[in-house]
This record gives C-alpha cells, structure tokens and sequence, in this order.
C-alpha cells in the first residue's frame, strides 16, 4: 500500500479550469468555504464556513444590540465603546475566513493550472 506524504493535498482529479474558477467566485462571492468544498477540500471547507457564518453571527448580533441600544435611548451609550470590540472581532473572523477561502481558491486554480489539465470545447470543422 504505497500513501503519499504530502503537505498541499492535489484536487481531485477531475477539476478543470472553469470548475476551478468557479470556486473561487462561489468562495469570494457567496460564502467562504462553498467552492473550497466543492474543490473536494471538505475539512477545510467546513471550517471556513464555520468561521465566516460565526464572524457574520457575532457581527449581526452587535449591529442588532447597537440599534436597540440606540434606539431605547437615542444616544450613543458608553456600553458602545465597551463592546465595540466584539463588532470587530466578528468582523474580523470572516475575514479571516475570507482570506482563507481565496488563498485556498487560488492554490487550487494554480495547481489546475500546473497540472495542464483544459478544458478545450470541441473542435466544429465544416465538410
């Protein structure tokens, strides 16, 4: 049984070009980790999105805390400067994810790249 060693796994072997790229625009644009787990990287996959639905949760919840606060009060209370930290760090958590998720895509494109693999449409030749 012969395992090969390796610290960047290969994608699967049916991955071509547009199907690479298509996980980097479903990583960038609709949710971290969807086209990592589409490029058959489930682990990592599931903990971007993991990462990047948390950091969205824990910003909506503050944005939400922010304007009841607000909204009882219709000031700036001094509780804002206090918990303004929690903002940032869901902020801060997706984009982690993020940036996780787009490097993981353009590994994947560069490695769909290397390995030669295209996807040529078929040839049309009039009789």
């Amino acid at each position: 049984m012969d395992m090969k060693i390796s610290s960047t796994p290969e994608p699967p072997k049916n991955l071509e070009r547009p199907a690479a790229w298509a996980c980097l625009l479903s990583n960038v644009l609709v949710l971290p980790g969807l086209g990592t787990i589409t490029a058959g990287y489930r682990i990592a996959g599931v903990v971007q999105i993991f990462m990047a639905l948390a950091g969205m949760g824990i910003t909506i919840a503050w944005f939400a805390w922010f304007f009841m606060e607000y909204y009882k009060t219709r000031e700036l209370q001094e509780a804002l400067q206090v918990r303004l930290w929690l903002g940032f760090a869901g902020v801060i958590l997706f984009m982690l994810a993020w940036t996780w998720a787009l490097a993981t895509s353009l590994r994947i494109i560069m490695q769909v790249y290397s390995s030669g693999k295209k996807n040529t449409p078929p040839r049309i030749t009039s009789d």
